[in-house]
């Protein structure tokens, strides 16, 4: 699959995405969750195997090497604020519930 080819899909699942790099779908969602390939979120708690969000253009760089440090550290800062975001959402379900 070329870039062009990726780039045209409207959303990239975790499958697309591990097709391109050649790699296991659940390989990839593991590697996402832990940080260790920085091209999307994998939403905490999440039930569905596979559900991710991918950020295509993080995923062209990493296939070519292109993520350097000043992109990873932008990286890691979104997924604080995701986290954040996260852990907020959720004390907002639980205390409707209640």
């Amino acid at each position: 699959m070329t870039d062009e080819e990726l780039r045209a899909y409207p959303k990239v699942t975790c499958v697309i995405a591990a097709k391109y790099l050649g790699i296991d779908p659940e390989v990839l969602r593991c590697s996402v969750e832990s940080h260790e390939i920085p091209i999307g979120v994998v939403p905490k708690g999440e039930k569905r195997r596979g559900n991710m969000w991918v950020n295509t253009e993080a995923l062209i760089k990493f296939k070519h090497g292109e993520l350097n440090s000043s992109l990873m550290l932008l990286y890691a800062a979104l997924l604080q604020r995701v986290e954040a975001l996260e852990t907020v959402l959720t004390k907002e379900n639980a205390s409707h519930k209640i």
